[in-house]
């Protein structure tokens, strides 16, 4: 693991146990063992950071579903492994978590960038299997865009 993934992996359980706000630049760097000024080589600010572990646990998200939603057959199962993976690993996720439950204007530029693309990835997964399941006349849906937005 590179020195930018441990700071990122580190701060992970700091940002959790005491939320952007509380946690610093020293908790960082202690946790991560590294330097402050190793912790400014690899980011310009402590909301970076956060941005940085969004990201992660959001990619660790996705991954978790989409293989979840790959490992099955059929539309239904595929449709009910997104829905219970999702939940099940969202709570693990509590950085992310975090992020769903703040107030819109609280959260920072880069963190309503990266939540949408995060969004965007879930759009298109669950879109890609509600067309398989048009295609297979498993299910009925007239407009499968707009429903994966929906329920996304």
């Amino acid at each position: 693991m590179d020195t930018r993934q441990q700071i990122i992996v580190s701060s992970r359980s700091l940002f959790a146990q005491n939320g952007r706000k509380k946690t610093s630049i020293d908790m960082i760097a202690d946790t991560a063992q590294v330097s402050k000024g190793t912790i400014y080589n690899h980011f310009a600010s402590k909301d970076e950071i956060f941005s940085e572990v969004v990201h992660y646990e959001g990619m660790l998200l996705f991954s978790a579903v989409d293989t979840a939603v790959r490992n099955v057959r059929g539309v239904r199962e595929k449709l009910k492994a997104f829905v219970m993976t999702k939940i099940a690993k969202f709570k693990e996720l509590a950085n992310l978590y975090s992020i769903s439950r703040s107030n819109f204007y609280e959260i920072q530029d880069s963190l309503v960038h990266e939540m949408r693309f995060l969004y965007e990835r879930e759009r298109l997964l669950l879109q890609e299997i509600m067309a398989e399941g048009v295609r297979r006349q498993e299910i009925a849906i007239a407009n499968v865009e707009m429903v994966s937005t929906v329920l996304v």
